[in-house]
């Protein structure tokens, strides 16, 4: 057994040796490219923090002209609907009007949905700059989450218990609440 051991860090000393200028090609090329990249990655992160509060400006003003322009539809189609109910079958004038009506309010909503659906951006050239939702959690009730997770992610729960555990053991622990330390005689 000692000589498969010593034969495999042989090959693998070999192995790492054969690879070793292509690491430091490697190293050279990404040590070479870093600088520019991060300059890059710096200038579009100070773009984005500098078109973050006009898109958010933008985004308020455009969000109060949806809700206006759902308000108008939703009075005209009411107005409509209305005209539409005083009117009779007899009386062709008034229903051609209430049918005008109807219309305008059907095109408002159209308008109303598209101003919702709209989203302010930016743009040049090139691709546009928009708002992006990004949403994260913040732990405020531990208890209440771990009930949530126990019952919807048991699996997972215990996996990170599993995890912990190993972390403790592996540092020296033997007694857990919770969990049986088992030692094992493992050939080395």
């Amino acid at each position: 057994m000692e000589m498969i051991r010593k034969a495999a860090k042989d090959a693998d000393k070999a192995r790492a040796e054969e690879k070793k200028p292509h690491d430091d090609a490697a190293k050279a090329v990404q040590a070479k490219w870093k600088p520019l990249l991060d300059k890059a990655d710096l200038a579009v992160t100070t773009c984005k923090r500098a078109l973050a509060p006009w898109l958010q400006a933008k985004e308020a003003a455009a969000r109060e002209a949806a809700e206006a322009a759902r308000r108008e539809a939703e009075e005209k189609a009411r107005i409509a609907a209305e005209a539409m109910r005083q009117t009779t079958l007899e009386d062709l004038a008034g229903r051609e009007q209430a049918e005008a009506l109807l219309k305008d309010a059907k095109a408002a909503e159209r308008e109303a949905s598209r101003a919702e659906k709209a989203r302010p951006n930016a743009s040049g050239d090139t691709r546009a700059v928009t708002l992006r939702s990004v949403f994260r959690a913040e732990l405020v009730n531990p208890s209440d989450a771990l009930k949530h997770y126990v019952a919807h992610h048991p699996e997972a729960i215990k996996a990170c218990l599993q995890q912990l555990a190993d972390t403790d053991v592996r540092g020296g622990k033997r007694q857990i609440p919770g969990f049986t330390v088992h030692e094992e005689k493992v050939v080395v």
